[in-house]
């Protein structure tokens, strides 16, 4: 016989935790099943353990925060200590942008309402980092505190049983089988064996009417980046470079900028922006991918150390195991938030979350990077098109590939995941389906959990 569970989450990154922690605390049997054996997904694997300014970082991420923060040395919040475009001499003088550490600011902080107005970089708005490992811990914690959640990780779902527009069961490779009344991909495996319909690259103009779309469709994907780590050492040196690595840029014009965060111990967590385009990500294999970016990265370090003396007193101490990715494929849901949601809000009536960040592409066409202010996410984004008891959170949700260069932070991520777990758990308590679920009731739920 199958286990049974009133909701099964598939992935445990920022979208998943969300949504097991909201359906478990609104009392529904939950299981979150992650492919890894690490829950976090791009936080933690691949090191963005950066959470960037939002207007809104209510509920489960502060709670997350909280949490981390009673930890020794688990996180901390930024704010810009230098600029290489936005400001001057020597708070100039760094090949992209500095996040320093700010014990007087809070996290309100980081919940920036001017975020899409023109950079004031010497003002108090920040983010937060954290460690890695601490988010895995304290998440896992909250879920197990929450009392209905069964986590099972290391678990790759490869097949779904469908009926009547109904996903019915879920099996491993392991050849478990779980079954749900309700189901929340939060990861895009289950859509893609469900035979949904995705989307993946840039929309043409047509697709949604997007002024900044190109006029056909491309395949062109945000950029990904491998996010490495240095610590400080005694004696600043230039880290050699491996005989068969090249000390030239020979994947792009130029060398890209890099964002380095700094942690509570005195690391640097460093982001190039990005290691290599999405559509080399989806051309190689993932061993030969991470292969290549290992060689990009140190590459680019030795780069650096050389052009800024400061980062000598650094070496390189890790690259994380996986590749930081900002865009896959999305699913076709009741509605796609276009640009024109983000350059012009419409007052949608299912908002059940609000977002503010600028549009923002790496390695692919840029669009003005400017919006009106924050917006509202629809509901429907979460509800795919082909069944009736299937939601869709995270960068998979219902996007236009310009709006999700907008809507993909980790913090937005973890609350379409709280409102998708909500939704689950209140549709199965109301015996309705999703889509005829009250919206009054679904923001009730979410305010009950901690969210605006």
């Amino acid at each position: 016989m199958s286990p049974a569970y009133d909701v099964v989450v598939l992935g445990g990154g920022s979208a998943g935790f969300g949504a097991a922690l909201a359906a478990a605390r609104a009392g529904a049997r939950t299981l979150l099943l992650e492919r890894e054996t690490m829950l976090g997904g791009n936080s933690t694997l691949a090191g963005v353990c950066c959470w960037e300014p939002e207007c809104d970082g209510s509920g489960a991420p502060r709670q997350l925060y909280e949490r981390m923060r009673r930890l020794p040395n688990a996180c901390g919040i930024y704010r810009y200590f230098k600029h290489r475009y936005f400001l001057q001499g020597d708070d100039a003088a760094f090949p992209g942008c500095e996040l320093g550490l700010d014990s007087a600011m809070s996290y309100s902080d980081t919940e920036a309402l001017d975020w899409t107005l023109p950079p004031d970089l010497r003002n108090p708005v920040g983010g937060v980092i954290f460690e890695p490992a601490a988010w895995d811990q304290c998440a896992r914690d909250m879920l197990r505190e929450s009392g209905c959640c069964a986590v099972y990780d290391g678990r790759e779902v490869v097949a779904v049983e469908l009926r009547d527009r109904v996903i019915t069961a879920l099996r491993t490779r392991a050849g478990e089988e779980f079954r749900a009344r309700y189901v929340v991909d939060c990861c895009g495996e289950l859509a893609r064996l469900a035979g949904c319909e995705l989307l993946q690259g840039e929309d043409s103009r047509a697709a949604f009417g997007e002024p900044d779309a190109p006029e056909e469709a491309t395949g062109r994907l945000n950029g990904a980046t491998r996010l490495f780590r240095v610590t400080p050492v005694a004696m600043p040196a230039v880290e050699a470079l491996p005989a068969d690595i090249p000390a030239h840029c020979w994947w792009a014009q130029h060398f890209p900028a890099m964002v380095a965060a700094h942690f509570p111990n005195g690391d640097l967590n460093c982001n190039m922006l990005p290691t290599m385009s999405g559509a080399e990500l989806q051309e190689l294999s993932p061993l030969a991918a991470l292969a290549e970016s290992e060689r990009r990265v140190r590459c680019y370090w030795h780069h650096v150390q050389n052009a800024w003396p400061q980062l000598r007193g650094y070496r390189l101490l890790h690259l994380y195991p996986a590749m930081g990715v900002r865009e896959t494929f999305r699913v076709r849901c009741r509605y796609m938030l276009r640009e024109q949601d983000l350059l012009s809000p419409p007052g949608h009536p299912d908002v059940i979350a609000i977002a503010g960040h600028g549009l923002d592409r790496h390695g692919a066409r840029r669009a003005s990077g400017r919006i009106s202010g924050p917006y509202g996410v629809p509901y429907r984004c979460l509800q795919p098109l082909a069944f009736d008891n299937m939601f869709v959170a995270g960068r998979i949700a219902g996007f236009s590939s310009l709006a999700a260069s907008s809507c993909r932070l980790s913090r937005k991520m973890m609350q379409l995941g709280t409102a998708a777990g909500a939704a689950a758990a209140l549709a199965m308590r109301l015996d309705v389906l999703p889509a005829a679920l009250p919206i009054a009731a679904l923001r009730e739920e979410i305010k009950c959990q901690g969210g605006q």
